[in-house]
């Protein structure tokens, strides 16, 4: 009884003021529970930008520790909408792959001075089409070093000249 009357006070400053058309179609949704459904989950999509800052000072804790140069953490397409479940499945992988762009995609500043002076770049886009997301993680690194990993190979046995 006490939710009750919480929520229907009839005091003047417990109100809040409400679309009537949208209140209208909320309860024409609520004849339908797939409709209610999609519309209550559609409350947890936000903003990619605000999942971010966990990814961002990953990079900026990096950069301290480690003294290299590296810009902060380009976001792309911000505004784009996810729902929190997504980037709870993607948060391990993400936090793995950007450790890794950071370890071993980014020079240290002395092999990066011999190539560059630009400071390394990290930028992570967040894209949806129709039911597929695609979250990409770039650097502007030097790369994978194919030959070296080719010889290193070799010399554990791990495969042969073939």
């Amino acid at each position: 009884m006490y939710f009750f009357k919480q929520f229907y006070d009839e005091k003047p400053e417990n109100k809040i003021s409400i679309n009537k058309l949208i209140y209208n179609d909320l309860l024409k949704d609520m004849a339908d529970n797939k409709t209610l459904f999609k519309r209550l989950y559609q409350l947890d999509y936000h903003p990619f930008e605000s999942y971010t800052q966990k990814y961002c000072n990953i990079i900026s804790n990096y950069r301290e520790c480690h003294h290299k140069a590296i810009n902060d953490l380009s976001i792309k397409n911000p505004q784009q909408l996810v729902h929190r479940n997504i980037m709870n499945a993607f948060d391990e992988a993400i936090i793995h792959t950007l450790r890794n762009a950071v370890d071993h995609g980014i020079q240290d500043d002395l092999t990066r001075c011999q190539s560059t002076t630009d400071p390394g770049e990290i930028s992570m886009e967040l894209t949806v089409h129709d039911e597929l997301i695609k979250l990409g993680v770039t650097d502007n690194g030097a790369g994978i070093d194919a030959d070296l990993i080719y010889r290193k190979a070799l010399k554990k046995n791990l495969i042969d000249k073939n």
